[in-house]
């Protein structure tokens, strides 16, 4: 009997089926190749099993019995231990604007805010029991964004100012052909913000804040506060400024209504695309109104 034993761990197919299941075990989150790679060892298994000398010598009911036994046994082991389950991963995403006024010259999350900056939060979250990997989106507000910052301080995040193109700001004396070079920065973009997040743990949220803007300019050319607008053909905007400018570059504080929130993620070794438009929701502005017509 022992020998049977032995004789079947040591058989080329059962070293083969128990090589599949080590990266199954490595990668346990694996849906797909490691669910086919645990059937096809579960096959190997059974088919190695009525190879053993002990099965084949036995009558033809008898083996049978013997391997379903075997084979429901092995399955059942496999299946709680080692089988993944493919559940639906959303990356739920939702926007809200504050109407209130944070107070101008004070940092807001690390942005120097201004009163003629609207407050923007989009929250990305993760409601799963599994992790999230390389989160990758592209945030483009329905107003122009001045600077944007992450609210909750989570490690491996990144987010920027997508800028298109790289813009000359210089000009030239036409008397002397001299070129200068005019020491300005931009300002505000439509383009919108670039989000980039290694991994995203179970139940565990983003937030980040925008600062809205209008631009409306001030002054001539030798102003600090001159504003230069660069349109281009997707109909996105960038605005820039003197490195020295004001607020005085600002109009009044805009209305955030939706946002585009285009990318990728991985969730479970699977990757999942992004496409949502986004309503933005004024709590503050919402609950006054529903007190109004309360009280009317």
């Amino acid at each position: 009997m022992w020998g049977d034993v032995k004789s079947y761990f040591t058989t080329t197919l059962v070293g083969v089926a128990l090589a599949l299941l080590s990266p199954v075990m490595a990668m346990k989150m694996t849906p797909f190749l490691g669910n086919g790679l645990l059937v096809v060892a579960w096959l190997i298994l059974i088919i190695s099993f009525y190879r053993t000398p002990y099965v084949y010598k036995q009558m033809p009911i008898a083996a049978c019995l013997l391997g379903l036994g075997f084979a429901s046994a092995v399955g059942l082991a496999l299946y709680f231990t080692l089988w993944t389950k493919i559940e639906n991963a959303p990356l739920e995403l939702s926007a809200h604007s504050e109407s209130s006024e944070h107070p101008g010259g004070v940092a807001v999350d690390g942005i120097l805010w201004s009163a003629k900056f609207t407050d923007l939060r989009i929250d990305i979250i993760n409601p799963t029991k599994f992790d999230y990997q390389n989160i990758d989106l592209l945030i483009i507000p329905d107003a122009a964004i001045t600077a944007a910052t992450q609210v909750t301080k989570l490690q491996g995040v990144s987010v920027w100012r997508v800028d298109h193109a790289e813009i000359a700001t210089e000009v030239g004396n036409t008397q002397t052909g001299e070129r200068v070079n005019l020491p300005y920065v931009s300002i505000a973009t439509t383009f919108g913000y670039r989000v980039r997040c290694e991994l995203l743990p179970s139940e565990t949220h983003i937030q980040l804040l925008l600062a809205g803007v209008t631009v409306q300019g001030f002054g001539n050319i030798d102003s600090v506060n001159h504003v230069l607008k660069v349109d281009f053909s997707n109909g996105s905007k960038i605005w820039l400024a003197h490195k020295d400018h004001t607020d005085k570059v600002f109009g009044p504080r805009p209305t955030f209504h939706a946002v585009k929130v285009t990318g990728r993620y991985t969730a479970q070794q699977r990757d999942y695309e992004v496409l949502e438009e986004l309503e933005v929701i004024d709590y503050l502005h919402g609950a006054l109104d529903k007190l109004k017509a309360h009280r009317n």
